[in-house]
């Protein structure tokens, strides 16, 4: 039976990355932008390839997160209530804006609530279409904590696996990109990869400490984000196919490279501060940017309606602010407060 870490290793404070918060600041811009402005001939597909691009960097970068929380605190209750504190609340004020629109439908509505949205026949409508990545996440969520539940900390020799696994079984379906859960869930498993990696000395009682890399060992980042990112934006493109399928791992590498790297351009620019802010509200702006263009706002002529994107940013940044500030920090404070009763 393996060794469990004391009390005090359990709640020792997990460490902050900012590079990585750099790098959630500019996934949040490059959706933002694959959205509202248009980024090329449609005919290159280039407002396609950079959602890809912006949403394998964040779903790396929410991989990381979820497994370094468990790394370092093993209570599953706890991580579950903090994240669906974090998540649902607000996810429900865009589905009630959603339900006042019109259009959803009974089914739609509880496919909407609980989760279940990107499943299809699948339930999105316009002005939700981009709820389909929370659903993601909160079935890796429950997926992960059912998993430590059950094997606690052996699950995390598995991540690499079932990471491969993901990849291969999208492979044999020809599912080089989908926004179904069993297709897209490796580049979430990709970043819990990395994160046993970067804590690996923390999992060192646990089995698979060969697929854990030595993340140790500092570089300039000067060429070495280069190669990953170059690699990354490739596979976002429609041509060629074969690289969609190592998406997750171009973008896994350029995370690794941000972790590693001590000095260079790139790095002085993730630890920016206004990309660490807008790496705060990062979630409130991702869900209300769908809303934002509902109606009125989304509607003219392309040149009125891309005109009208700077209204329409400045009331999402500003709704996102309040949000992060009041609505989401409440029920922040709360799911610390139940996971610590619970605890």
């Amino acid at each position: 039976m393996e060794a469990m870490p004391d009390e005090t290793v359990r709640r020792e404070r997990m460490p902050r990355y900012p590079a990585l918060t750099g790098w959630r600041g500019i996934s949040i811009l490059v959706v933002l932008a694959s959205h509202w402005l248009p980024l090329g001939p449609k005919r290159f597909g280039f407002n396609e390839a950079a959602g890809l691009f912006g949403m394998a960097l964040f779903f790396c970068l929410s991989g990381f997160l979820i497994a370094s929380t468990l790394i370092y605190d093993d209570s599953v209750k706890s991580f579950m209530i903090r994240r669906l504190c974090r998540i649902v609340p607000l996810t429900w004020v865009c589905v009630a804006i959603a339900m006042l629109a019109g259009g959803l439908g009974v089914v739609g509505m509880f496919a909407h609530l609980f989760f279940f949205e990107n499943v299809p026949p699948y339930f999105l409508v316009d002005h939700t279409a981009h709820l389909w990545s929370l659903c993601v996440e909160i079935h890796f969520y429950f997926a992960m904590a059912a998993l430590y539940a059950v094997l606690r900390r052996r699950m995390f020799g598995l991540l690499p696996y079932l990471c491969i696994g993901i990849t291969l079984l999208r492979v044999l379906a020809g599912r080089p990109v989908s926004i179904f859960t069993p297709f897209r869930v490796d580049e979430i498993l990709v970043g819990a990869w990395i994160a046993t990696c970067v804590h690996r000395d923390r999992l060192a009682d646990v089995w698979g400490q060969r697929t854990r890399f030595d993340l140790t060992t500092r570089v300039p980042m000067v060429g070495t984000a280069v190669a990953p990112a170059a690699l990354l934006a490739l596979s976002c493109l429609p041509e060629p196919v074969a690289l969609d399928y190592l998406r997750p791992y171009f973008a896994a590498w350029l995370v690794a490279t941000s972790l590693v790297a001590v000095s260079g351009p790139v790095f002085d620019l993730l630890r920016w501060k206004w990309l660490s802010y807008v790496a705060e509200i990062s979630f409130a702006v991702y869900i209300f940017h769908g809303p934002m263009t509902m109606g009125w706002m989304g509607s003219g002529s392309k040149v009125i309606k891309y005109a009208k994107r700077v209204p329409v940013a400045a009331a999402t940044f500003g709704t996102a602010h309040l949000s992060t500030r009041h609505f989401e920090a409440w029920w922040i404070r709360f799911g610390r407060r139940l996971s610590d009763r619970v605890r």
